[in-house]
């Protein structure tokens, strides 16, 4: 299964509320950590995968995708 990633900024908004989206600082964390499934290219800028679900494991979600591509 291929996904597309986008902006972190465009995927925060459609994981939180308005009042709640985090700061770059914070998304730039959690890709760097492994907290989202993400990446900070060259020039800085942040990606998250279109599918990640804030709040599940990336253990999960790898798992979860698996067991979709396996039952198309």
């Amino acid at each position: 299964m291929q996904t597309k990633l986008v902006k972190a900024s465009i995927w925060a908004k459609t994981q939180f509320a308005d009042n709640s989206i985090p700061n770059r600082k914070t998304l730039k964390k959690w890709i760097e950590d492994g907290k989202i499934r993400g990446l900070v290219d060259e020039s800085g800028s942040l990606w998250v995968y279109e599918n990640e679900i804030f709040g599940v494991p990336p253990s999960i979600m790898k798992d979860v995708a698996i067991l979709v591509k396996a039952s198309a």
